[in-house]
């Protein structure tokens, strides 16, 4: 008969935590990129991957921004023509 605490035991253990690997392996987050090891690497290379991670993301953000400027920029010269347009044909109607 198995008694409460070794099933209790048994039921808690976790080998992918408990294997030779752990210092080698690397989470994947929930974008599907792996996340920073947190067993292995020093301090610097650990920062390092993370200024590198950051920096991407800048430079993603930025080439968003971008777009969304130009978008912007389109838009509001379309409302210039049609408000233009729009002032002529009151002119014309006018006279």
């Amino acid at each position: 008969m198995t008694s409460v605490s070794e099933t209790a035991t048994a039921a808690l253990s976790t080998p992918h935590m408990n294997s030779d690997n752990e210092n080698n392996s690397s989470e994947k987050d929930e974008a599907g990129e792996e996340s920073v090891p947190t067993k292995s690497g020093s301090t610097y290379e650990v920062a390092d991957e993370i200024q590198e991670r950051l920096q991407k993301v800048l430079e993603e953000v930025e080439k968003s921004d971008q777009e969304v400027d130009e978008k912007i920029e389109r838009l509001l010269k379309r409302i210039a023509k049609l408000e233009s347009d729009l002032e002529r044909n009151r002119a014309m109607q006018a006279e």
